[in-house]
Order: structure tokens, then sequence, then C-alpha cells
């Protein structure tokens, strides 16, 4: 699924020339982002746009047009942002309370015993020697293995840790062989089913078509296609963006 270019008004008065546009009204050439070439053609010399050069064959009626047009783009862009942000935290609260056995409140997080984990609380408060020695254990695996530590925030992380100390003292982790063989196809099935729920639940809920972009470590544009439903998130595919003008 390629971008589309935005059909802002500004956009009917520039060519594209390869990776830069020109002006059709006064023949200018510079690198096109619609607020370049809305500061251009306003004649906005220090905007967002990065102080291109001011278009000297506008009129200002035209002038007026963009103007009008331009805060009507912004405004929608606004809208669909804010019900963006909505569905995404609508998809990281669903994402969340999936997870069998997740709380928040892993580990001792909380300062006050709970019905649920009132033994873990208290011995977080009362063994602070030996909760050291288990945060160093975790800190040591983490630097040695060079496990990015954004994993500490995963869900699944915690859930993980919430299961093993549920289960109580005596758990041994599954070793490489499981994890490579075994316990892959069992994960691979449970992932293959719950996918096709939530296919399945679409013709009743409906869904909404996600696009998110982003840059890889070699700053290439790539664009993540996914599906939104009530039953959850579903990947669909990355499309990479490299030959595809920036509009927005």
């Amino acid at each position: 699924m390629a971008p589309q270019r935005s059909i802002a008004v500004a956009w009917k008065y520039v060519k594209k020339e390869g990776s830069e546009v020109i002006c059709q009204l006064c023949g200018h050439t510079f690198t096109a982002t619609l607020t370049r070439v809305v500061d251009h053609l306003l004649c906005i010399s220090n905007g967002n746009g990065g102080g291109v050069e001011g278009c000297q064959g506008i009129s200002d009626a035209q002038k007026d047009d963009v103007r009008k047009d331009y805060e009507k783009t912004k405004a929608e862009r606004g809208k669909r942002e804010i019900k963006r942000q909505r569905i995404m935290r609508e998809i990281n609260m669903s994402s969340s309370s999936s997870i069998p056995g997740f709380s928040s409140n892993v580990c001792g997080s909380s300062s006050t015993p709970s019905k649920t984990g009132g033994t873990t609380t208290l011995n977080a408060f009362w063994k602070p020697v030996e909760r050291q020695e288990v945060n160093i254990a975790f800190a040591e695996m983490f630097y040695a293995c060079a496990i990015p530590f954004n994993v500490a925030r995963n869900p699944y992380f915690k859930a993980a840790i919430s299961k093993a100390a549920a289960f109580g003292k005596g758990y041994v982790p599954p070793g490489s062989e499981a994890l490579r063989t075994s316990l892959l196809r069992k994960t691979k099935e449970r992932v293959t089913n719950r996918l096709a729920e939530i296919k399945e639940s679409w013709t009743t809920t409906g869904c909404t078509i996600l696009s998110d972009g982003w840059s890889d470590s070699c700053h290439r544009p790539l664009i993540n296609v996914l599906v939104y439903s009530p039953r959850g998130i579903y990947f669909v595919k990355v499309v990479d963006a490299m030959d595809h003008m920036k509009t927005a």
C-alpha cells in the first residue's frame, strides 16, 4: 500500500521532478514537503518549512486559497491524530489485559500489600538485601546478553516473571533445546489460532486499517500496515516507502 499524495490545494501549484518540485508560478525548485510548499507559496521565510524562498508569482487570491485550505488540512490531520492516539491507547490496554496472569503490580512494585500479591509485596519490604540481589541478577543478565532495556517494560516479560514467582521455589526455566523446538511450535500454534480468531471477528465487529510510519537504523522510511478491531491488533505487512514522496 503506497502512501498517497496529499490532496491539499498547494500541490496544484508545483510539479514533481525527481526528489524535488518546481513551482509552476515562479519556476523556483526546492525539496518538497507540504509545509515547505505552503511556506513557499505564502512567502513565509521563517516558518516550519526550513526557510524556503518565497514565491514571486502568486496572487493574493491564490495565497488566500492556499492559506484557508492548509488550515483545513491541519485541522483534519489533528482530528485523525486524536483518533489514532485513542485507538493506540485501546490497543495497549487490550494487549496488557489479554496476557494471562499479567498485572501491573508484578514483583512487589506496589508499596502496600494487596489481596493477590501481599506475600510478594511484604518480601520486597522486609527483605531489602535479598531483593537487591535479585535485582542485580536481572541486571547482569540484561548486560551479559545485550538485552535492550525496554524489554523490562514488555508485558510478556512481566507476565513470565509473575508466573515464575507464582510457581514457587524450585522452578527451572526451559533450556535452549525446548525454546527452539517444542515451545516454539506450541507458541506458533497459539499465535496462529489467536490471529484466526481476530480475523473471524472482523465480519461481526468491523475493523480499521492503520498505517504507522517509522525509520529503520539506515534511516529508510517504512510504513507498518495494521488492522485494528475490538478483538486485537493484526499486523499485515511493512511497506518500503523509499521511492515515495513524503507530503506530511
